[in-house]
């Protein structure tokens, strides 16, 4: 459960834990930070598993999104008391800088869900 909640941090590949998900491993080179090989360079898993398989990652970031801002929200409230605009200013600013980390993390999240490690994927090189 450790190595995989690490490979989730590192964005790496669920079957081998070698290959990253994504060709930039910076998520705010906004020029290409939604680049996604088409399959893992080290064990050959083909990241888009049909068409549509992404949709359901929009489902995680809306529950990254939710469970970020909500107790910020609950929190600015109790302390400082802002008006309906600040706090509709301030999310909307944190959403937007935010946007690259949890697009990366909503997909790299979807596959781990769908895909399990397999030790005998490890090494094998797609050649």
């Amino acid at each position: 459960m450790l190595a995989r909640c690490l490979n989730i941090i590192a964005g790496r590949c669920p079957r081998c834990h070698q290959g990253y998900l994504f060709r930039v491993q910076n998520p705010y080179n906004l020029k290409h930070f939604w680049e996604m090989p088409a399959n893992c360079p080290h064990c050959d898993l083909k990241y888009n598993m049909e068409a549509g398989f992404w949709y359901g990652a929009m489902y995680i970031t809306y529950l990254v999104g939710t469970m970020l801002l909500a107790p910020l929200m609950l929190l600015m409230n109790y302390l400082a008391d802002p008006g309906f605009f600040e706090n509709l200013a301030l999310f909307a600013i944190l959403l937007i800088v935010l946007i690259p980390i949890m697009f990366r993390y909503s997909r790299v999240i979807w596959i781990h869900i769908f895909v399990s490690y397999d030790p005998d994927a490890r090494g094998e090189s797609a050649d």
